[in-house]
């Protein structure tokens, strides 16, 4: 349990603030009413008046009851407008509350009441010209009192304002959960107010107005304090809502979301801007729209299995502009023969994009690896066709060129079945026989995916587009690069927060969206936070649907096998003879197949002998494989303790283990498991190293009688030896240097399976994991607790768990941001 110190100023703020307790008045009245009684009937037993003595008791009862009645009350009052006064010195910003700065009168309502006029006296440097003053200080009076209260007199010259009871008709009574409203919202911002709570005809809550203080401005604004407020009313409330605010007015309006219809048909394309492709629809009414002319064009698409995808791709295409073409004055007409827009699919699943050729200008999906290499390798040469076009005839005609648009399903599964394919010897021949090569290129990932990068970075000039739709866009197969390329992003289902930073760069889609069919997160700009939105419902390409998804797929110029008139568009499709496949041909090489298989065993066999490192880096590699396994116990952590490196080099040391199989996976706070023990620690040296392993020694075998002598054989000249080669290139995925490899382009603090990315501390969930420094060392750690410091309004607490099991607490101001690590 953490122990927290207050300063000794801040009690003298809270003291400054708060009223002192109201005294009892009444009880020194009551005592000096008695002592009088009691000389007065002392003189009348003296002097022998017996008869005043009970007329004299009778009175002082009766004096002393409206004494106590009367001061019990006025005491109440007065403690009923304490709050009050505070809350009015917070606007007039005295040097204290007293309660000579409001004076009540006019008291009617009952036995304690309430006041019908009240005089606040303020300071004479308040620009009380300002209409925000004015406004603060009758909503500081109404929310205290619970009464309507309005202006009726402003006395610039004495300062003092004049405030009297609102009894005209429009002045309704404070809402029911006012209060309880206010409570929770001061809770983390002070001095908000909320304003109104206005309800629907049903009596719900359709809107709830807040107010803070200007001097509370800072803290509203940081993304943690909103999302926060909007947490707190989504709870107290029973429902979600979004909260919209105005820094400028100093004000918040938070109200529920706007419902969105189960499903909402794909309307017909709008033929005026066919290339402004519309696939859903914001909360608010306006489309989702995905802009084949904007800058960066290219569309990712996040979620996983049965969210949606092939539902957002097919109303992603099925919009585009085919049947359309371009006049002699640059306007649109039809033109069922025109073919606007020329979309290549790949899908690795082979059902998800089932007869997506019936879309005009849609070729046959690629399923196969061979076809897959095909269709990468044919979109990047007519890439590079339209580049030599514009650079022969002038950037200017790129407004002439159609769009070509590469889609790809399961981009993840698409990028491990070529690699697969690749290690397994098969895409290597495919890839010799290509290009006519006598060696296979070397590394573990399929060449192809230079092309595709090539088609992200540069496909904008020569309007090639890329529609790429994944479970996540992880960094392991999609390098950060090539995830900035992607303009309009759509995740189809809340998200983890890695995902969530991968995919939006923030933690906005993490919580929040409905969980129903077709509800998506969709950021359809560069740098825009990401919106809730319904994706329009198209429905597949498929003999036999209903009149009325068959209704929609008309409306966007589509005809299925069974519609009447239909001409199938797939006759229309010229696939380029460098494209088709040739089955016969890869049959008929299966000798240079298992060729290229012996010399891959030979490189193999050859590299096995070497060390995984060398150098400095091999004796730092040593050290920390004896250390791990003698203590049976590794973390990043202790690496960077015990040998006095880096963060990143240890984590390198750890990566290499890991692929050595010396170390367990990471399991986030916990140190990693050792997989070998200690009597296997010489053999684990010899094959870093590089040696090969001893044979156990044989039993000496029985001795034979001497051989007959042979004759000579005559010597062999000797075989000419080349000089030794020198040592490769280590591969992509080797990475045997400690440095920073390709996937840390953020930061050079992670290794090839960490990247880190600098995150407000405002934006930090609870489980995340961010680099903090212990005794001058960078170590990983999982948040366990976040908290905003009672001892400094602008700061956080965060508490952390380090890889070794420590417990820690870290205070950081808001604005600042700290480094979190993506997995």
């Amino acid at each position: 349990m953490l122990r927290t110190e207050i300063r000794p100023e801040v009690v003298e703020e809270i003291a400054v603030r708060a009223l002192p307790r109201r005294p009892w008045i009444w009880p020194g009245r009551l005592a000096l009413i008695l002592g009088a009684a009691v000389i007065v009937i002392g003189i009348y037993g003296v002097t022998g008046n017996d008869k005043m003595i009970p007329i004299t008791i009778a009175a002082t009862v009766i004096v002393a009851a409206l004494v106590v009645v009367f001061g019990v009350r006025r005491w109440m009052r007065g403690r009923s407008i304490d709050k009050m006064i505070e809350a009015v010195n917070a606007v007039v910003r005295a040097a204290a509350p007293t309660r000579d700065l409001v004076r009540p009168s006019r008291w009617k309502g009952g036995w304690i009441g309430y006041p019908t006029r009240i005089k606040v006296t303020y300071p004479a440097d308040v620009v009380d010209a300002d209409p925000k003053f004015l406004e603060s200080l009758v909503g500081q009076v109404t929310n205290r009192m619970g009464i309507p209260y309005r202006i009726k007199k402003n006395n610039s010259k004495t300062c003092v304002v004049t405030l009297e009871l609102d009894t005209t008709e429009e002045a309704a009574a404070p809402d029911r959960d006012h209060a309880k409203m206010e409570s929770i919202v001061q809770s983390i911002v002070p001095g908000m107010t909320v304003r109104e709570i206005t309800r629907s005809e049903t009596d719900e809550i359709s809107a709830i107005q807040l107010r803070w203080p200007s001097s509370q401005t800072s803290r509203v604004s940081t993304r943690f304090i909103q999302k926060k407020l909007t947490d707190a009313i989504q709870i107290a409330v029973g429902e979600p809502f979004d909260t919209e605010f105005d820094f400028t007015q100093e004000r918040a309006v938070s109200a529920p979301l706007v419902p969105f219809p189960d499903v909402i048909p794909h309307p017909a394309r709008d033929d005026a801007e066919p290339m402004k492709v519309a696939f859903g629809q914001f909360r608010d009414g306006t489309p989702c729209i995905w802009n084949l002319d904007d800058p960066l064009p290219h569309v990712l698409i996040v979620g996983g299995t049965g969210g949606g995808k092939t539902v957002l791709l097919l109303s992603i295409l099925t919009a585009l502009p085919n049947g359309l073409r371009r006049d002699a004055f640059g306007q649109w007409v039809r033109d069922e023969e025109a073919i606007a827009a020329e979309v290549w699919p790949i899908d690795p699943k082979r059902l998800g994009l089932f007869n997506l050729d019936l879309i005009p200008g849609a070729k046959r999906a690629a399923t196969r690896e061979s076809a897959i290499v095909d269709y990468i390798l044919g979109v990047k040469q007519k890439m590079d066709d339209r580049y030599e076009y514009l650079e022969k005839n002038g950037p200017h005609l790129r407004a002439e060129l159609n769009p070509l648009i590469l889609v790809v399903d399961e981009g993840e599964e698409m990028v491990d079945m070529l690699n697969d394919w690749w290690r397994s010897g098969d895409g290597k021949l495919d890839w010799m026989m290509r290009f006519g090569l006598e060696k296979a290129p070397t590394g573990s990932t399929h060449p192809v995916m230079t092309a595709f990068g090539s088609i992200l970075r540069l496909g904008r000039e020569g309007r090639v587009h890329v529609i790429l739709a994944s479970q996540q866009a992880a960094s392991s197969w999609l390098s950060t690069s090539s995830r900035s390329q992607f303009a309009v992003r759509i995740a189809l289902r809340n998200l983890e927060q890695s995902t969530s930073m991968m995919t939006f760069g923030s933690l906005a889609a993490v919580s929040g969206l409905e969980n129903r069919p077709g509800r998506a997160w969709v950021s359809v700009g560069m740098g825009m936070q990401p919106e809730h939105a319904q994706i329009y419902w198209t429905p597949k390409l498929a003999p036999g649907i209903n009149d009325a998804d068959r209704e929609i797929l008309h409306g966007l110029g589509i005809l299925l096998p069974d519609d009447p008139g239909f001409v199938d568009p797939r006759a229309r499709v010229v696939v380029d003879d460098e494209l088709d496949d040739d089955d016969d041909e890869l049959d008929d090489v299966d000798g240079a197949d298992d060729q290229v298989d012996d010399v891959d065993q030979e490189a193999d066999d050859q590299e096995s002998a070497e060390p995984v490192a060398t150098g400095e880096d091999l004796e730092l590699l040593l050290a920390a494989a004896e250390l791990i396994i003698t203590s049976q116990f590794g973390s990043t952590a202790m690496l960077q303790r015990k040998l006095r490196v880096g963060f990143a080099k240890a984590t390198r040391i750890t990566e290499l283990l890991e692929e050595q199989k010396i170390l367990g996976r990471a399991r986030g706070s916990k140190g990693r498991e050792v997989l070998v023990g200690p009597d296997e620690l010489p053999t684990v040296l010899a094959q870093l190293r590089g040696e090969a392993p001893q044979p156990a020694a044989e039993p000496p075998a029985p001795v034979q009688p001497p051989a007959p002598v042979q004759p000579p054989v005559p010597v062999q000249p000797p075989v000419p030896v080349e000089p030794p080669a020198k040592r490769r290139r280590p591969r992509p995925s080797e990475n045997v240097r400690f440095v920073p490899t390709e996937v840390e382009e953020i930061t050079n603090r992670g290794g090839a399976d960490i990247q880190t990315f600098d995150v407000a501390v405002a934006e930090l969930e609870v489980g995340m994991d961010i680099l903090v420094d212990v005794d001058g060392i960078s170590c990983r750690a999982t948040i366990d607790g976040i908290d905003v410091d009672t001892n400094a309004p602008d700061c956080l607490s965060i508490s952390y768990i380090t890889e070794d099991g420590d417990g820690r607490t870290l205070t950081v101001p808001e604005a600042e941001s700290v480094s979190a690590i993506l997995s």
